[in-house]
């Protein structure tokens, strides 16, 4: 999953790059602080330089087809502390 995630980066940093209107992502990704994903979403010129890390303690996530679940067990218990990113382009930072 490191490699498909960072991936996703590249390919965030790109449209951002390329596309010419207002864009924002947010990234919610696991706080696998040693990986390589991790350095290029804190390093990007894209990152409003803001990263809020959330202990799995304190969040939980919808799995999917949370739709067909009863609401006890639509939420799975966060298994790591994540990492919240917004990466925005230069037209989205001046709004």
């Amino acid at each position: 999953m490191p490699e498909l995630i960072e991936a996703m980066v590249k390919k965030i940093e790109r449209l951002l790059e390329a596309l010419q209107g207002e864009t924002l992502f947010v990234v919610v990704v696991p706080a696998w602080k040693e990986l390589p994903f991790w350095k290029l979403l804190t390093s990007s010129a894209w990152s409003c330089r803001h990263v809020c890390i959330t202990r799995a303690s304190e969040h939980s996530f919808c799995d999917g087809a949370q739709h067909q679940r009863r609401p006890s067990e639509r939420y799975r218990p966060s298994s790591f502390d994540s990492g919240l990113f917004i990466l925005l382009n230069a037209i989205a930072k001046e709004s």
